[in-house]
């Protein structure tokens, strides 16, 4: 008997694929960049700021730090071994993230964007984050529940994620885009996910695997984005992250 079609999530855009296997570290640059960044909103940020005071208010645990923005991602083809992924880079903030993708007037930003900029996504902050595909040796796929506390989709399911942090490789609140040289930015990406899946799936060890960039999607939640890279780790040996109970864990 056949299976049924499989089809992809109406709401999430497949921005890029990478070939069959991924590519590897050494196959991705990035380009950083001031013309990488959002516009500033129309009338200034003001409401991003009031935005970001409201929701400390109610959630004090809540922190503001740099981000990588993503603007672009292409795929480009080389004389080596391979195609390479270039991502084009910017900087934003959580506080701007807060304040633009996930605001109420997210929708409207993104109408006023593709008229004042012919680019839907120019006000918004976009910030890059990374997202692992985790098979354990004995052939589960790892999902964790998220945190209650935490400011976006609270008690839902996801994978092992978060963001590459900019203050990893130049401690400060105001980095500048100098101060990153793109191959310190790629090990940063793939490294971050790594250290996601130890911290959230409380696995203080890592085995040897290998990671691999495989696809750039747009996973909206109308009327709010977020930009994901996906890095998959095929196979590393884990055991199942469950707890007692058998429930998913926490992020």
């Amino acid at each position: 008997m056949s299976l049924p079609l499989q089809t992809m999530d109406p709401e999430v855009s497949l921005l890029l694929q990478c070939p069959p296997g991924g590519l590897p570290q050494e196959q991705v640059r990035v380009e950083l960049s001031p013309a990488y960044d959002r516009h500033p909103l129309p009338g200034e940020d003001k409401t991003i700021t009031a935005i970001w005071e409201s929701r400390v208010q109610t959630q004090p645990w809540l922190f503001n730090a740099p981000k990588f923005r993503l603007h672009s991602a292409t795929l480009e083809s080389t004389d080596s071994a391979g195609p390479q992924l270039l991502l084009r880079l910017g900087l934003t903030s959580y506080k701007d993230f807060l304040g633009t993708n996930w605001s109420s007037s997210a929708s409207w930003l993104r109408q006023q964007g593709a008229t004042d900029w012919n680019d839907k996504q120019a006000y918004l902050a976009d910030p890059l984050g990374v997202g692992a595909t985790l098979l354990t040796a004995d052939n589960f796929l790892v999902f964790l529940r998220r945190s209650l506390q935490v400011a976006e989709a609270p008690g839902l399911v996801d994978v092992p994620g978060g963001h590459p942090e900019p203050q990893a490789l130049c401690p400060g609140d105001s980095p500048q885009h100098k101060d990153f040289p793109g191959e310190l930015v790629v090990r940063e990406l793939f490294s971050s996910v790594l250290q996601e899946i130890c911290d959230e799936g409380s696995n203080s060890r890592l085995p040897a695997c290998k990671a691999g960039t495989y696809a750039a999607e747009l996973n909206p939640q109308p009327p709010k984005w977020n930009f994901k890279l996906g890095v998959l780790v095929p196979s590393c040996n884990l055991i199942t992250l469950e707890d007692e109970a058998g429930e998913l864990p926490q992020m």
